[in-house]
């Protein structure tokens, strides 16, 4: 096995050890953020078509659009921090959980970057299953990458 391969899964496993603990400190930064009044505008789960169901099709992603007052009128789709980057999944009925929860037309609260009001969140904190699955992910393959250095015969 060459030098670089087990290198390059020490860094793209640091890397996501690093994105953990990042999305983990600015899940912690939105629970100092200011409460305001809100109203959902748009919830519903997208359908998206790339390929044949054998390869992972469809994939779905919730979009939940609200609006709100914080020295000036804003609307935001980022039910949390990064959930708005979140890649498409599988999974519809989770993202049906997130539309049942934030239907259309309902009142919610919504906490903004006092700092910045553009930046807001329905939910403060990080998802700890987000978290810890970055964290795992990268821990393993920084093992594997110092692992196969380990094995490597010396030159």
């Amino acid at each position: 096995m060459p030098k670089w391969l087990a290198l390059v899964f020490c860094a793209l496993g640091a890397a996501l050890v690093v994105a953990g603990i990042r999305q983990s400190a600015r899940g912690r930064e939105t629970r100092t953020w200011t409460r305001t009044a809100g109203r959902v505008l748009a919830s519903y789960v997208e359908e998206e078509h790339g390929g044949p169901e054998e390869q992972g099709w469809p994939r779905f992603r919730f979009v939940i659009r609200y609006a709100y007052e914080a020295r000036g009128r804003h609307e935001s789709e980022q039910v949390w921090i990064g959930s708005t980057n979140a890649p498409a999944a599988q999974d519809r009925a989770w993202h049906q959980q997130w539309v049942d929860r934030f239907p259309a037309g309902r009142d919610v609260d919504v906490w903004f970057d006092p700092e910045d009001p553009r930046r807001a969140v329905l939910v403060r904190g990080a998802p700890r299953g987000e978290v810890a699955a970055l964290v795992a992910l990268g821990t393993a393959l920084v093992g594997v990458g110092l692992f196969l250095l380990a094995r490597m015969p010396p030159r």
